[in-house]
């Protein structure tokens, strides 16, 4: 099977080298360019056609702003927002403007891995605490019950959530996590109370209908 290939472009050339080189710890995954503005998003994109684009939200020329012209030489890239930035305008404009997820820098080298791989399967990653802002501003309209209750779980806890939709016991959730089982159960706790389900079949199948509705 053929790798997965990704352009970086982020003008700090210290974190776009640490991304390569995560990125790269998955065998499925190429970064067959790498650039530091708007421009060479653009150009690096034509070039190269892209399965996945990692921009960040702002520098020095261009960042969001170059999303619409990025599709447009390369239709098929997944343009995916690495940033820093938590403002809500950042997060609906990418995401308007035709960015598939929003990942925040700063997760660890499997989280990111892990967002990287679930967006290549079609789902989308967006925080869920930003997720929740966008709510409360009423930025994204018409979700259900069940999705609300889904945005105001902690990034931790949709982690587990996912995890749980996809049939993993509490030890292995624990060992992919890097956390303790009772950690685990924690966070269990309280995404059942959060999404007023009285067990972890019930969470799976709320999750899973949730996420299958949104595309995610």
């Amino acid at each position: 099977m053929s790798k997965q290939r990704i352009v970086i472009v982020d003008d700090h050339p210290i974190f776009r080298s640490g991304l390569t080189q995560t990125l790269e710890l998955e065998p499925d995954f190429d970064v067959v360019a790498q650039g530091e503005s708007g421009t060479e998003a653009i150009v690096l994109a034509g070039r190269h056609r892209p399965d996945m684009l990692l921009l960040d939200v702002a520098m020095a020329t261009g960042g969001v702003d170059v999303i619409p012209d990025v599709l447009k030489v390369s239709p098929n890239t997944l343009v995916v927002m690495l940033t820093a930035s938590t403002k809500v305008n950042d997060v609906s404009r990418s995401l308007d403007l035709g960015a598939v997820s929003y990942l925040l820098k700063g997760t660890t080298a499997r989280e990111l891995l892990n967002a990287v791989k679930e967006i290549f399967d079609g789902r989308v990653q967006i925080s869920p605490r930003l997720l929740g802002d966008l709510i409360s501003q009423q930025q994204i309209h018409s979700l259900s019950p069940e999705q609300e209750a889904i945005a105001k779980l902690t990034d931790q806890e949709a982690r587990v959530l996912r995890l749980v939709s996809q049939g993993f016991s509490n030890a292995e959730i624990g060992r992919t996590l890097e956390v303790q089982e009772k950690t685990v159960k924690f966070h269990l706790s309280n995404i059942f109370e959060k999404l007023a389900v009285r067990n972890r079949v019930e969470a799976a199948l709320l999750a899973q209908r949730v996420w299958r509705d949104a595309g995610g």
